[in-house]
């Protein structure tokens, strides 16, 4: 909560930081009716026992925000608490898991087909071509890359990570 605004005659006019349905903050002549924690992505009552707990420790004060109504803080991306609101909370919860289980249970259909040859049709083509064996320069040509490889693979490393 702070104080802004010229003063009145009768005494300071407060006013109070709450938060629109869009998250951002804007200044109210109204207190909030909710209160909630930034960082929990919660709401709850004002007289919360688990939020006096937490004030009282010294926590949770620096990221405390204010909503004037319940549907500005679901709106804002806030779930009920728990302690102080049970039934909204299992509302939102079961919304929740149907949510979930509606996304997850696709119906069925039939997979995509393989771009893979399936081994059995291929074995069943006998008019294809066999692959024919490598010829030795080839063979002397893979046995020295394989050489090089393992032997980089195998060098020690330097205290900066380089091979030496």
């Amino acid at each position: 909560m702070s104080r802004v605004g010229p003063a009145a005659p009768h005494g300071p006019r407060r006013t109070y930081t709450l938060l629109g349905l869009d998250g951002t903050p804007y200044l109210s002549a109204t207190p909030g009716a909710l209160g909630g924690h930034r960082r929990g992505r919660l709401y709850g009552r004002l007289d919360c026992p688990s939020a006096l707990r937490a004030i009282s420790r010294g926590h949770y004060v620096k990221h405390r925000v204010f909503f004037a109504d319940e549907a500005t803080a679901v709106a804002a991306g806030y779930r009920p608490c728990a302690v102080c609101l049970p039934k909204e909370y299992a509302r939102w919860r079961a919304d929740r898991e149907s949510r979930h289980h509606a996304m997850n249970n696709l119906p069925d259909r039939e997979p995509p087909p393989s771009p893979l040859i399936n081994p059995a049709d291929l074995a069943a083509q006998d008019d294809l071509p066999r692959p024919l064996p490598h010829t030795d320069p080839e063979l002397t040509a893979l046995i020295g890359l394989i050489c090089a490889w393992a032997t980089c693979s195998r060098a020690p490393r330097s205290a900066s990570g380089s091979r030496s």
